[in-house]
């Protein structure tokens, strides 16, 4: 999985966020065959941060999401679908300069599809100009 965002940061502890995650692809097999499941998503976020110390600050995030998934397998069956709903997250962020910093984050994107949250950690970098 793999994600990228760009932003306006308001002021120091408040910015929102544009951003597209993909969620890679996850192979199930069984009896019956084998199915792949694969996901992106658009989210909007609003992002709240507190400062830690100097350089280290914590976040959190609350926003929408639009997700597309699609379900195949090996017996020739495929669905394709598309949901709205709730992201929210919470990080820690290190400034490294004024202008780079990097994130470690976690993120959830609330029914994606049926009944299925995706749950998403990444290590990220941030510039900022």
């Amino acid at each position: 999985a793999w994600k990228i965002f760009g932003g306006y940061q308001v002021n120091r502890n408040f910015s929102v966020e544009l951003g597209y995650a993909n969620f890679g692809e996850a192979t199930v097999t069984g009896p019956g065959g084998t199915a792949t499941i694969e996901g992106n998503a658009f989210d909007l976020v609003a992002v709240g941060s507190l400062p830690l110390a100097d350089r280290f600050s914590v976040y959190g995030k609350l926003g929408l999401y639009r997700a597309d998934f699609e379900v195949s397998n090996t017996l020739g069956f495929a669905e394709e679908a598309s949901e709205n709903g709730l992201t929210f997250g919470v990080g820690l962020r290190f400034d490294f300069t004024r202008n780079l910093a990097a994130r470690l984050e976690w993120q959830r994107y609330q029914e994606v599809g049926d009944d299925l949250d995706v749950s998403m950690m990444s290590l990220g970098v941030l510039f900022k100009f």
